[in-house]
């Protein structure tokens, strides 16, 4: 029991020593299968797109559990959320429809309005029960997305917003290593506004 209290402080000691450090976060800008297969393109309509961001890219600290506070005990973050969820929406916004020009009828705006990552873990008590190695650390991906369609004489305006999810045992590395796990979820929660995106223009006939 004391080794793996031992363990478990000195696990927090090294977080805490390298807390001023910030790893990069591998992003995929590639939407997935699903949502490419559910694209039913349009050949007719003449759409005008814009994207734009409200999320500075860079350096992010991660949240506790619902984003109660900031999670100091953490490494941070270096994300492109704004550059890769751009790249995806344009990919997607191709395939869905093949007259995109500026002066387009109709006129559709994407903004990425927030977009923020948590993690949370086992109790200090379980994790000395557990031992270091077999600690579980969950991690949330989270984007908020404003989308303005300008359509047939009407203007829409939705928010929509997604999280995806992971859990991490123990001190894992490789695909399994945290910074590689988030890039997964952060891919996962920006297929999810795709697909939000891809049910509205079909509710809408487009």
């Amino acid at each position: 029991m004391k080794k793996r209290i031992y363990l478990l402080f000195l696990s927090i000691f090294m977080v805490s020593l390298f807390n001023g450090c910030a790893t990069t976060i591998p992003m995929s800008s590639n939407p997935n299968d699903f949502v490419m297969l559910g694209i039913k393109t349009n050949n007719s309509a003449n759409v005008s797109y814009e994207f734009t961001s409200k999320v500075i890219d860079g350096e992010t600290k991660l949240y506790t559990k619902d984003k109660e506070k900031i999670d100091n005990n953490h490494t941070a973050a270096i994300v492109t959320e704004s550059a890769t969820l751009n790249r995806m929406m344009k990919n997607y916004m191709e395939s869905k429809f093949t007259k995109l020009n500026s002066d387009g009828e109709i006129k559709i705006n994407i903004e990425l309005q927030d977009f923020w990552l948590e993690n949370y873990g086992d109790s200090v008590g379980k994790a000395i029960l557990l031992g270091v190695n077999n600690m579980n650390t969950t991690y949330v991906a989270n984007v908020k997305v404003l989308v303005t369609i300008n359509y047939d004489g009407q203007e829409l305006v939705k928010t929509f917003q997604s999280s995806a999810d992971d859990t991490r045992s123990g001190q894992s590395v490789g695909q399994n290593a945290w910074e590689n796990l988030v890039g997964r979820i952060i891919n996962n929660a920006n297929n999810k506004i795709l697909m939000l995106l891809n049910a509205q223009f079909e509710e809408l006939k487009l």
